[in-house]
């Protein structure tokens, strides 16, 4: 999207009703960052024309659907090797989530440990930094029951920008999903 300058988020509360329609849409607005808001209306007319399966568990049910925007200059963007000095700030210190729907988690690095602490559960990785600007998340421990099968598993982290207040742009791939995701993480305690 040119629209974005980098990453931003809409968040949209659905509510389905008894015969599995959508009913209602309403914009969360405490958790959307994009400003078109003729995209935004564009999008909340086409999820207003969602009909589920007539057994779907979602019937009678609201809940939040989140959509990403990325500025289509991050396709292949990369840091040049002398902009990866820039990194180094990030190398530890306590950090949160660009994307709305995961701000109240805290990440937490220290040497070659990252923490991420959410109220119900806590995620524990080594984190082996390849490069200033690339580093490899090693799942170590979670209390999350329905993550405990990603012990072991890695997810590969590529700083693509950085930006001028404490945060940075990151490609990322994992090696138990397909896919390339984006996202920011912005720096907030040494």
């Amino acid at each position: 999207m040119d629209d974005v300058e980098s990453i931003a988020y809409i968040t949209m509360n659905i509510c389905v009703d008894t015969d599995a329609k959508v009913s209602n849409i309403k914009l969360v607005e405490d958790k959307t960052t994009y400003a078109n808001d003729t995209f935004i209306e564009y999008i909340r007319t086409k999820l207003q024309t969602v009909q589920f399966k007539e057994n779907s568990d979602l019937k009678n049910t609201c809940f939040d659907v989140s959509v990403r925007f990325i500025n289509r200059k991050y396709k292949e963007k990369k840091l040049k090797e002398d902009d990866c000095s820039a990194c180094e700030k990030f190398k530890e210190g306590e950090f949160r989530y660009g994307a709305e729907e995961f701000k109240d988690i805290k990440v937490v690095r220290k040497r070659n440990i990252q923490k991420e602490i959410r109220k119900d559960n806590v995620s524990v990785f080594k984190i082996t930094w390849v490069s200033n600007c690339s580093y490899i998340l090693t799942y170590k421990k979670t209390s999350h029951p329905k993550r405990k099968h990603l012990v072991d598993d890695e997810i590969y982290v590529e700083i693509i920008d950085v930006l001028n207040d404490d945060s940075y742009v990151c490609k990322i791939t994992a090696s138990f999903t397909s896919g390339i995701d984006y996202g920011i993480f912005k720096k907030i305690k040494e």
